[in-house]
């Protein structure tokens, strides 16, 4: 596939982040398979921009680059996490695992990869940061360069069927199997690889032309389509969660070719904006949680359709200063350096 720029997945990703943030104010529906979205982006975004390049970047040269990516937005959300929960709740937050080397870990970007059985820590939604962050260096520098497709369909299945065998659900992140294994790094794991292999199957010559003979309309709207259901029913933490994670490995493809309606509707400037700010509003909104109840508004007193609206206008309006004043001068600073396909791989993973 020629190197390009996925306007449609931006706004998919917008709408994730969405699904996201509402989900850790009303709970009981299973919005945490959007994070499942995430790491198949991931997966996806790599493969274009390095994985499958004909020749990779330099090993140094991509470990500083995602760290260039994804550590100054992860340390901005986790001090304003410290200093929203400390102001709310009067104390330096407490964890099973200890607060001081949670905060360590958080800083080191270990916090989910096996050492903090007691749970999730500081600002939890960055736990997918760390995975995130060493699943990228455990691919680029453990997998061989050139694997088959089938082989990363079989890695992308295995993982799943551990998590399948062994927790029955997707919601995992902190547990551990076996006493050793983060769970949430096999789900990051399967989700990445899975990613790769719909990005194989978009940009190889015959698979390509076979999707593109379906109706784009149908490879773009049935898979969400199929999603619904298990979103409105609120069926959450159950076996579905595998058929979810290979519905939006389904719509991850049908976007991505671009052929249908959806994929023009996601690429419009609202959402394309959206995409933008996903990131930092991502990282942002438990914080902001922090300081909506340190002014005592909630979803029982103030209503929870008022409530959303102010909470979800307030992430935005974090996450685009953040977007504007962190993570794009920081994003012009890596396009001014070498390696061009880095710094596409910021610019979109």
């Amino acid at each position: 596939m020629k190197s390009r720029y996925f306007h449609a997945l931006d706004g998919l990703r917008g709408i994730a982040m969405l699904l996201v943030i509402s989900y850790h104010i009303t709970y009981g529906w299973p919005g945490y398979l959007a994070v499942e979205f995430f790491m198949l982006l991931s997966g996806f975004v790599l493969a274009h921009t390095v994985l499958d390049k004909p020749q990779r970047p330099d090993g140094l040269g991509f470990v500083l680059h995602r760290l260039w990516r994804l550590y100054p937005l992860h340390l901005l959300a986790l001090l304003a996490f410290a200093g929203a929960a400390t102001l709310n709740q009067g104390r330096l937050p407490q964890f099973a695992d200890g607060t001081l080397f949670t905060f360590v870990q958080q800083l080191t970007l270990t916090h989910n990869i096996g050492f903090n059985p007691g749970g999730l820590t500081w600002n939890f939604p960055a736990w997918c940061v760390s995975v995130e962050f060493w699943l990228n260096v455990l691919v680029f520098f453990v997998l061989p360069a050139r694997l088959r497709t089938a082989q990363i369909l079989l890695l992308a299945l295995a993982g799943y069927l551990l998590l399948f065998n062994t927790s029955h659900m997707l919601g995992v992140h902190h547990q551990l199997y076996w006493g050793w294994l983060a769970s949430g790094m096999v789900r990051g794991f399967a989700s990445f690889m899975l990613g790769w292999f719909v990005y194989r199957a978009c940009a190889h010559p015959r698979t390509a032309g076979a999707l593109r003979r379906w109706q784009g309309e149908l490879l773009e709207w049935l898979p969400l389509l199929g999603l619904l259901p298990i979103f409105l029913l609120k069926i959450e933490n159950s076996p579905l969660d595998f058929v979810a994670a290979l519905l939006m490995a389904v719509l991850l493809g049908g976007v991505a070719l671009a052929r249908g309606s959806l994929s023009r509707l996601l690429a419009l400037p609202p959402l394309q904006y959206l995409g933008r700010i996903s990131y930092a509003s991502y990282l942002l909104h438990i914080p902001v949680l922090e300081l909506f109840y340190k002014m005592q508004w909630h979803a029982v007193t103030l209503g929870l359709p008022l409530f959303w609206l102010l909470f979800v206008g307030a992430c935005l309006a974090a996450g685009s200063l953040a977007h504007h004043y962190v993570e794009m001068p920081l994003r012009r600073r890596v396009a001014r350096r070498p390696a061009p396909e880095l710094a596409a791989a910021a610019a979109v993973a």
